[in-house]
């Protein structure tokens, strides 16, 4: 799993630099032939903000993305979501 804040300056930078770091990371599990499965852990706030959107939905579905959406101030894990899990139409 990996975890981004998405607090930086400009959330279009946080989210390259994650979808970066995650590729990368799917990426070096795939070759070696991991059973693993890779999330990306975001606030509840920041998946609001930016995959709940159209775009973002799409963003999810295209790169075949898992996230885990969580609320930091109840320490709790809010959903998880499977790129299979969106409908697209």
């Amino acid at each position: 799993m990996e975890v981004k804040s998405f607090i930086g300056p400009s959330r279009i930078e946080d989210l390259k630099d994650a979808l970066g770091q995650f590729l990368i990371y799917r990426a070096s599990l795939k070759k070696a032939a991991s059973e693993r499965l890779l999330f990306l852990a975001i606030r509840d706030d920041v998946y609001r903000r930016i995959f709940e959107r159209a775009d973002g939905e799409s963003l999810l579905v295209e790169e075949e993305i898992r996230l885990l959406v969580f609320n930091a101030k109840r320490k709790e894990i809010v959903k998880w979501i499977s790129w299979t899990d969106i409908e697209t139409s």
